[in-house]
């Protein structure tokens, strides 16, 4: 009888084992499915809740934060040894000379964006 028991359980447990596996791969599909026909209501049905925005970014705000993360010099340890291990391993690579990186025309975009005349900023709004 504990034989027929534990075989029953294990047969019990490889059918959950299936529907579960069934489960996700239905799940799956679906998504792949939404996101294919409408991006917008997959990430609402990923978050499962409503994003409200009662007022996008000004332009000021959203270079000043990108400016704080960007200009601003940062100072490290420069006596630790993992910064010492990777300068001698990268020692022969030439420096990458830097360009800034928001511009008159990246700036002009970046208002653009932020200013509510796009598809993102109606997705957040509705």
């Amino acid at each position: 009888m504990p034989i027929i028991k534990e075989k029953l359980k294990q047969q019990i447990q490889a059918k959950a084992q299936r529907i579960k596996r069934f489960g996700k791969r239905n799940k799956h599909f679906w998504q792949n499915k939404i996101f294919k026909e409408d991006s917008k209501k997959f990430y609402r049905e990923l978050g499962k809740k409503k994003v409200d925005v009662d007022e996008p970014w000004q332009p000021e705000e959203v270079v000043d934060f990108w400016s704080n993360i960007w200009e601003k010099e940062k100072s490290h340890n420069k006596d630790s040894a993992w910064i010492k291990g990777q300068e001698d391993l990268h020692k022969d690579l030439k420096a990458q000379s830097w360009t800034v990186a928001v511009t008159g025309n990246h700036l002009e975009r970046i208002k653009f964006l932020i200013s509510g005349s796009n598809i993102l900023s109606a997705y957040m709004k509705t």
